[in-house]
């Protein structure tokens, strides 16, 4: 069994939430001190904020551009964006493992908190 990197875990993901509807963009990513983005406030958001500018309306399910975006950064971590009239994001700061489609659609009402905080 090929275990994947985190670089190519962080792709197949965002690629495979794309594939099940979900929209995504790239995050900053941890490094030694603090976040990739060099901002010292970053605090408990090191690593869990978005890359890109207008992040609402730049998710995508479109793999050619989560692909691009991957490119240019391959160690961003994968954020979901959710929510309609009050957008949010769901991230992890690290990938673990890929499940398997769920088996139905998340409710409205579902909250999901990693295990990291």
């Amino acid at each position: 069994m090929e275990v994947a990197t985190p670089r190519a875990a962080c792709l197949e993901a965002a690629l495979l939430y794309a594939a099940w509807g979900w929209r995504v963009i790239p995050l900053w990513w941890p490094v030694q001190g603090g976040c990739a983005c060099g901002n010292p406030a970053c605090g408990t958001s090191s690593g869990k904020h978005p890359l890109i500018g207008e992040w609402v309306n730049a998710a995508t399910t479109h793999p050619p551009r989560i692909r691009s975006w991957w490119k240019r950064w391959p160690l961003a971590n994968v954020g979901l964006v959710t929510g309609s009239s009050t957008p949010s994001i769901f991230a992890n700061a690290f990938v673990k493992a890929v499940f398997p489609a769920p088996s139905s659609p998340l409710r409205a009402t579902s909250v999901a908190r990693p295990a990291s905080g």
